[in-house]
């Protein structure tokens, strides 16, 4: 499983508002197993959903769920949930400042 998080403007070190930062999780059998960075053009960020088909990704957790992007992926088979979901989730509460 790949799950994703895209990272809040103000949690990221960019100095440009045209890229965004997300961070891939690998896991397996409920233990990240690897972790990937990467940069987000603009363009992508309005394409979440074709990117996260893309990037193989099953669950992307964003700072906010518009429900165009959530139908979107739901359609495609890929979750989409709030930051305020993490707090829910045992698995990421490690990562979560």
């Amino acid at each position: 499983m790949r799950i994703a998080l895209v990272l809040k403007e103000d949690a990221q070190d960019s100095m440009t508002t045209t890229t965004s930062q997300a961070v891939i999780f690998n896991v397996v059998n409920n233990k990240v197993v690897g972790v990937e960075n990467e940069t987000l053009e603009s363009q992508k960020i309005h394409n979440l959903s074709v990117w996260a088909v893309c990037k193989k990704i099953n669950q992307i957790y964003v700072p906010e769920v518009n429900e165009s992007l959530k139908n979107m992926c739901n359609k495609i088979g890929v979750v989409v949930d709030p930051y305020e979901e993490l707090n829910n989730n045992q698995l990421f509460k490690n990562y979560i400042i």
